[in-house]
């Protein structure tokens, strides 16, 4: 028995989704930039691993 599949996203709508996102610069720097409250948190922390971890975190969520 062969089954349909019902296709909901065009394939240029599946691709724009699940593609890697190209941004200029002006995007990066929007987008990427930590704002005062961040920045301060930061600076607050000691080791660079934490650091890390903190702008990573803040990406997720």
């Amino acid at each position: 028995m062969a089954e349909k599949r019902i296709q909901i996203l065009s394939d240029a709508e599946v691709k724009d989704l699940f593609s890697a996102q190209s941004f200029n610069e002006h995007d990066r720097r929007y987008f990427f930039s930590l704002n005062y409250a961040e920045l301060r948190v930061l600076r607050s922390l000691r080791h660079r691993l934490n650091k890390r971890m903190f702008v990573v975190m803040l990406g997720y969520f």
